[in-house]
């Protein structure tokens, strides 16, 4: 089977979720003896054929098949406004062609599949960018057009999708996100975790969050409860442990850094910048627990791999989150800073407790793996290959 990826956020320095997610897919698609695979990017001027960040296919065994006189970004806004034909841009002639950002351009050849991840777009306008906004309902009406096939990671983003797109429920199939468990485990040294920790400056406990800075993540509502912990404790004459927001600064973050200032914990709320993929799951190890109050999830890798490395989650009790999660962690309702406060002072007290949801978080991971993933996604294939 002649599998052919579009690879285009894979070729860039910082990855973020839906690229760690194609990235490991694909891995794991190229495994198959059977699969010939090929990654295709457009790479307008560009003098490499095969950048640093896409060596890692090439040497999975993908082939790299660039477009260089024609830009990705120009091309988006063009097949809005006119038909012209993906294929139009490369050689390769593929059984199927698997897009993974919400896109399924006109003229592809052979059957197109598509990953639609979630609806914030629809579901909670205010948290996603106007740009962003625009461009997701100029094109979905497009994608679920062109698609073949569509995927959504949990049974809360297919609802969704027929919700707001309405799309067929047979055109869509659930293949959920999972973790890397050579990645993402819990068998790290005192040693790495300390040298993890002392590169990004943290000398006590902590909590953690980890993923992009944003509205969506409701991160200024977590900082009220985490203040709210801070003068308890302060009061009883405790140590409250550190707040740690790990992650890459995204839309309209401005608010969100300034409210540590507002709440006068500079120096208890830490952030820490982007983190290497090396570094964060040390850091999800040692930490007291992990905590996720996004408003919306279509599914929410960070947890799940926290999860995997032994630590202790407190997630919101909306989207996709319950599904994911199940009974291996702490659910607050995202709007209450009382219930994720009181879930902080939990688990830095109750280290019996702790430890179950420790036990539970790993054994509910487990239930996750990419190379379960790609089954799916090949018994996809097959089907539309057979139809």
């Amino acid at each position: 089977m002649k599998l052919v990826f579009h690879g285009q956020m894979l070729n860039h320095t910082n990855k973020t979720g839906i690229a760690w997610a194609a990235h490991n897919l694909i891995l794991e698609l190229a495994k198959y003896p059977e699969n010939e695979c090929v990654i295709q990017t457009f790479s307008f001027l560009s003098k490499k054929k095969i950048t640093d960040h896409l060596k890692i296919y090439e040497d999975a065994g993908c082939r790299i098949e660039s477009c260089r006189w024609f830009s990705y970004a120009g091309y988006k806004i063009l097949w809005l406004l006119f038909p012209i034909p993906y294929r139009m841009f490369f050689r390769t002639k593929p059984d199927v062609t698997q897009f993974f950002d919400f896109t399924a351009p006109p003229g592809v050849q052979g059957p197109c599949v598509t990953f639609i991840h979630d609806m914030a777009y629809r579901a909670c306008p205010q948290t996603v960018r106007l740009k962003t906004k625009l461009w997701l309902h100029a094109s979905l009406k497009h994608t679920c057009r062109h698609a073949d096939h569509i995927i959504a990671a949990s049974e809360f983003g297919k609802k969704e999708i027929v919700n707001y797109l309405k799309v067929q429920k047979e055109r869509i199939s659930v293949v959920p996100n999972a973790v890397d468990h050579t990645v993402y485990h819990t068998d790290y040294t005192q040693t790495q975790i300390w040298r993890a920790l002392k590169k990004y400056g943290i000398t006590q406990s902590y909590f953690l969050y980890l993923g992009t800075i944003e509205p969506r993540k409701n991160l200024e509502i977590l900082m009220d409860a985490y203040a709210l912990f801070v003068r308890k404790n302060e009061r009883q004459k405790k140590q409250t442990p550190l707040l740690v927001l790990a992650g890459g600064r995204g839309w309209k973050c401005g608010r969100i850094y300034k409210k540590a200032k507002e709440l006068h914990l500079e120096d208890r709320i830490r952030f820490t910048g982007y983190i290497d993929q090396t570094d964060s799951p040390l850091l999800m190890r040692a930490a007291i627990a992990f905590v996720f109050p996004s408003i919306y999830e279509g599914f929410g890798m960070p947890p799940l791999e926290a999860m995997a490395c032994g630590t202790p989650v407190i997630v919101s009790n909306t989207s996709s989150l319950p599904e994911v999660v199940k009974d291996a962690g702490i659910f607050v309702d995202p709007k209450s800073k009382k219930q994720m406060c009181q879930a902080m002072e939990r688990l830095s007290e109750d280290t019996a407790y702790r430890k179950q949801l420790e036990e539970l978080a790993v054994k509910r991971a487990q239930a996750f793996t990419w190379q379960d993933s790609a089954k799916r996604l090949m018994e996809i294939y097959r089907k539309l290959l057979a139809e």
